[in-house]
């Protein structure tokens, strides 16, 4: 089931239009989480820059690990107040996958709008930013995290 969403998301970064930034397999590209008292480092990877659309994906298949970070949440993307990430801002609309290695998995952002609980700060030409928030399910954490492409 991870390789099938890595897949789609690797898909998706492929078939980027000539209107999109695709910062692909940037070395600086980069991520740190914290999910409770745990911290994780993330990287190889990149982002999707669209105007309606942005994505980081990071992480190491071999190892199990990946980090997935969408505005606006795909669940919610067609709904009236979903806000298109179309420059440096604050987001609600998100959605993070964080898989640290085998056995571990967390998500944030719920699948519908009363659910979501994930703030994304986009900066620097919406190539690096932060985001915090709580996990979904139980037993909900704080989330808190920063990210460069």
């Amino acid at each position: 089931m991870r390789h099938m969403t890595l897949a789609v998301v690797f898909t998706a970064f492929t078939a980027a239009t000539a209107a999109s930034q695709f910062v692909a397999n940037s070395p600086t590209a980069k991520a740190t989480v914290t999910i409770g008292d745990q911290t994780f480092t993330f990287k190889n990877g990149g982002c999707l820059i669209k105007a309606d659309t942005w994505s980081l994906a990071l992480g190491e298949l071999t190892k199990g690990e990946h980090l997935e970070l969408n505005i606006p949440h795909p669940v919610r993307s067609s709904a009236a107040d979903a806000v298109k990430p179309a420059k440096d801002g604050t987001y609600t609309h998100a959605s993070l996958t964080v898989i640290p290695g085998k056995g571990e998995n967390w998500r944030a952002g719920g699948r519908t709008a009363r659910e979501a609980n994930l703030t994304v700060i986009l900066k620097n030409n919406r190539r690096q930013g932060e985001f915090s928030g709580r996990t979904d399910g139980s037993p909900r954490q704080t989330v808190t995290g920063t990210f460069s492409c």
